[in-house]
């Protein structure tokens, strides 16, 4: 068991630490004055220089997706409706437009697809990870949670591993506000900057003029009483059921997690369906427990993020009839790509020769956790089956989106 866990540790990628330096860098550059940001991109320092690094690394990661993608193409006759992807859109477009500034084919593509990567990758992760850390506070809100999936869903008593689907997750009403009320509080994007073209008036009074970098606080939004009254501190997400039972939708002018008016994002929809779909399993399969729920801090970075991981305990929750038992291992899952902190390393093992391997430590029975090799395939097998439910909206693809043990999406190469 002990081999197998390490056999199971996660390679790197290049580009995984590129689109991590990459947000550090455009962050940056918000925030220092221009003068000096001028001066360290001339001498390519900081975090400018790791930015060119970084797009290095993800134009080798890319542009040979978009090629072998292109290639394929070239030798398809004809392409069915229901190979009609994103990809072919966009080489549409490009030969409709191709007369404009947008540069080559590949450099199009490369553009195109990497602003859908950075906008899908960690924001659907980090809006999870934080809706974990807002259950932990708040465990009562995890019960009523797992009280709907058992009512609203037909759930077999003798299934390890219960997948629910696209359709399944339109049910789960009471959910979906907790997800909305966890965007409220804590938005992947947790700030915006506008540039007005012309002079112009805010809705506040405020005269602006052309080029003044407006910084839109979605943060402190969320956290307004004037906007959502004197609990708006508070998580509940009883905030968005109407009286019908439904969900109660709010203006994106109130609520932008996913941007307003016609900038709303495209995969608003893709990603609440992401959500709940791991959601629902993740309470309905094991409760997690956060290990000082009251620590957890965010990073500095274009995406509000946990800083230095998710200290988390996977739990089999003590009237689970369906979930497999025992759970002989006791591990805490402390980082996405590392092993369990009590696992004997390599160099241990090898020291001890032929000695015989340490016994694993029985749980207690009523605080049963689950094992860290069984808890990554069961997160291998959510990943792919997330997959499927989004209908790959684009040939080209250069990450699939794995949930790993942090309750993050991770990239993985094909």
């Amino acid at each position: 068991m002990i081999q197998e866990a390490w056999q199971l540790t996660w390679p790197y990628f290049p580009y995984e630490k590129a689109f991590g330096d990459a947000l550090e860098a455009f962050l940056h550059r918000h925030i220092v004055p221009e003068p000096i940001l001028k001066l360290q991109k001339w001498l390519r320092i900081v975090r400018e220089k790791k930015l060119i690094q970084a797009c290095e690394a993800l134009d080798q990661f890319i542009y040979p997706c978009i090629s072998r993608k292109l290639e394929e193409l070239l030798h398809k006759s004809t392409i069915k409706d229901e190979e009609f992807t994103f990809l072919n859109a966009y080489i549409k477009m490009y030969n409709q437009w191709k007369d404009g500034d947008l540069g080559t084919l590949q450099s199009f593509l490369r553009d195109t697809f990497l602003n859908l990567m950075f906008a899908g990758r960690d924001t659907t992760s980090a809006a999870l990870t934080w809706f974990f850390v807002l259950l932990a506070k708040n465990p009562s809100v995890e019960k009523k949670i797992r009280q709907e999936i058992q009512q609203q869903l037909y759930v077999k008593e003798d299934e390890n591993l219960k997948l629910f689907t696209k359709e399944e997750s339109r049910k789960l009403i009471y959910l979906h506000g907790s997800l909305c009320e966890t965007l409220r509080l804590f938005p992947s994007l947790p700030l915006e900057h506008k540039v007005p073209l012309d002079h112009d008036i805010l809705p506040s009074g405020h005269h602006v003029s052309p080029n003044t970098r407006m910084i839109l606080p979605f943060y402190s939004m969320g956290r307004m009483d004037t906007l959502w009254g004197k609990d708006c501190l508070e998580f509940k997400p009883e905030r968005w059921i109407s009286d019908r039972g439904g969900i109660k939708h709010e203006p994106s002018f109130k609520f932008p997690a996913f941007n307003v008016g016609p900038r709303t994002c495209i995969g608003k929809e893709m990603e609440f369906f992401q959500m709940k779909i791991v959601a629902a399993t993740i309470i309905h399969n094991y409760h997690i427990q956060v290990v000082e729920p009251n620590n957890v801090s965010r990073t500095t970075s274009i995406i509000m993020q946990v800083k230095n991981a998710l200290m988390v305990k996977i739990v089999v929750p003590q009237d689970c009839k369906h979930c497999v038992m025992p759970r002989v291992y006791s591990w805490d899952i402390t980082n996405l790509v590392s092993e369990p902190k009590n696992m004997p390393s390599k160099k241990n093992k090898r020291r001890t020769g032929n000695q015989p391997s340490p016994q694993p430590v029985q749980a207690d029975p009523l605080d049963e956790h689950v094992s860290y090799v069984e808890f990554r395939a069961a997160f291998t097998t959510l990943a792919n089956f997330v997959e499927t439910q989004n209908k790959r909206l684009t040939a080209v693809r250069p990450t699939l989106w794995p949930i790993l043990l942090q309750l993050e999406f991770k990239t993985l190469p094909e």
